[in-house]
């Protein structure tokens, strides 16, 4: 069984990755990198979490945390390890076995595995998907994308580590939405780029959705530039029967409890990232609870859908757009 994997970007190749050894102890939660002498870094980034010189090698801690932040996770990692019967902590033994095919533009391949593979693609039913696909594909227009728990270097091996931690809101080793406003105002597109962060803030609190954590977060690294993805993974989970928690995944103003977010408390945390002028912070705001009751109006939810979750939906938005803390309406049932 090889002690050494191959890493790829797309169809180039990086350089080595290696289980980390201290003397004659290994420690299986990190890995070593070591450049290809021939790398060179192109047009596109590959994290936000360290920089790429080729011949030096990144932290190990930071780089751990990137290529464990394409690990699985939580309980999906512990049963998929147990089927290939590897420690669910070994993070060498989860890119051996999971490397070549995880999401993200990164492989990880044994070295008796040809460099020059190409992969295949089987073309699917939305033909303008497909051609668009094709041509990425043939131009090599290709990014990479990663999340905001790999970005900011966080514990790929605690599950909880992709929440803002509500017994310490100041652990440095959680993320928080002024966190990710700081890489967002980090980028070339500041200020386009943090609107799309509050604007995507803004949704998570109109839904109701408690599990926008860092890993529902994401970065599209791309030529010369880096952008916020689009929005993904959000739906409205305080309001699944039995699962109802008021706490979201990250504080709005320091406040957890989804019930005690206004438009107010919005406008002051995206204040505290001290990157947005106070007019676009309240016209990015008022633009998407007014656009969101817009596309509540004009759109008939689809059969099957709890008429609960229209409600409440629809109190959410109503109470932010009237100034008021959303609070919590009566049950009528």
């Amino acid at each position: 069984m090889s002690d050494a994997l191959a890493v790829f970007l797309h169809d180039t190749y990086l350089g080595e990755v290696t289980p980390l050894d201290h003397g004659r102890r290994r420690d299986t939660s990190r890995v070593r990198f070591s450049w290809d002498s021939g790398y060179s870094p192109g047009t596109v980034t590959l994290t936000e979490s360290f920089t790429s010189i080729p011949g030096r090698d990144p932290n190990s801690a930071l780089l751990s945390n990137f290529f464990g932040g394409y690990a699985p996770d939580g309980n999906h990692r512990e049963a998929m390890a147990a089927a290939r019967a590897i420690d669910p902590g070994d993070l060498f033994a989860l890119l051996r076995e999971f490397g070549g095919s995880i999401g993200g533009a990164l492989t990880f391949r044994t070295p008796d595995e040809p460099s020059n593979w190409v992969p295949h693609y089987t073309p699917i039913d939305d033909a303008v998907v497909a051609q668009r696909l094709k041509q990425a594909v043939e131009h090599h227009d290709l990014g990479i994308q990663e999340d905001a728990a790999q970005a900011m270097g966080l514990d790929w091996q605690n599950s909880d580590a992709k929440f803002h931690d509500p017994s310490w809101p100041t652990n440095p080793t959680r993320p928080n939405a002024r966190k990710i406003a700081k890489i967002t105002g980090s980028l070339p597109n500041t200020v386009a780029e943090t609107e799309s962060w509050l604007r995507q803030l803004v949704f998570h609190v109109l839904i109701g959705d408690n599990d926008a954590h860092a890993k529902n977060v994401g970065f599209v690294h791309e030529n010369n530039a880096t952008r916020l993805s689009e929005l993904y993974d959000a739906v409205p989970n305080l309001y699944q029967d039995g699962r109802i928690s008021w706490d979201m995944a990250m504080s709005i103003d320091g406040d957890f409890d989804h019930r005690k977010v206004s438009a107010e408390s919005i406008v002051r945390e995206a204040a505290s990232w001290a990157v947005l002028q106070p007019r676009a912070v309240e016209s990015v705001i008022s633009a998407t609870v007014r656009s969101f009751r817009e596309a509540q109006a004009s759109v008939t939810p689809p059969s099957g859908v709890d008429p609960l979750v229209v409600d409440r939906l629809n109190w959410n938005a109503r109470r932010l757009a009237e100034g008021n803390q959303i609070s919590a309406p009566k049950q009528n049932r």
